[in-house]
C-alpha cells in the first residue's frame, strides 16, 4: 500500500531514534575514542536492521564485501567481541526497549528481537543484563 507523508516521517524518526539509542548504548561504549572501519559500521547497520533474521557470518561478510575469516577477526578486533555476542547484545537491547515501552508478552518481545525459544532469549537476556527480562519490566 501506499503510506501518508506523516506515516514515512514517523517510521523515520523511529528508525533514527534507534539508531540513536544504539549508538549511544552499545557501539560508543565498546569503541571509546577510537574511530570505526566502515566494513563494521556496515555490519553493524545489516545487524540492527536485521534483529529478527538468523544472521550468519558469512551473510554479514558477504553484505561488506569481505572474507568470512578476515571480517571476523576484524570485528572482534574493532569491537571487542565476537560478531554473535555482539548480535544478541543488539536483540537484548532491542528487548529492553520493548520491554519498556510495549504491552507485549516475554514470549513475543522473545519473537520480535529474533530469539525462536524463549527459555534460550530468557537465559541470553540474564547474562547481558543480570536479571530475567521479567524481572527487569518490573523494576
Amino acid at each position: 500500500g501506499e503510506w501518508t507523508a506523516d506515516e514515512v516521517q514517523g517510521t523515520l524518526e523511529t528508525l533514527f531514534d534507534r539508531q540513536y539509542i544504539l549508538t549511544e548504548r552499545v557501539v560508543r561504549p565498546a569503541l571509546g575514542d577510537r574511530r570505526m572501519r566502515a566494513e563494521v559500521a556496515k555490519a553493524i547497520s545489516y545487524m540492527s536492521e536485521n534483529l529478527k533474521k538468523d544472521v550468519s557470518l558469512t551473510k554479514l561478510a558477504s553484505v561488506v564485501g569481505l572474507h568470512p575469516t578476515y571480517f571476523s577477526r576484524l570485528f572482534k578486533q574493532e569491537m571487542g567481541m565476537n560478531f554473535s555476542d555482539f548480535m544478541t547484545v543488539l536483540r537484548v537491547d532491542r528487548a529492553q526497549e520493548l520491554l519498556k515501552t510495549q504491552e507485549m508478552s516475554v514470549q513475543e518481545i522473545a519473537d520480535a528481537c529474533g530469539f525462536s525459544d524463549v527459555s534460550y532469549f530468557c537465559r541470553k537476556f540474564k547474562s547481558v543484563v543480570g536479571t530475567t527480562p521479567s524481572a527487569w519490566r518490573m523494576r
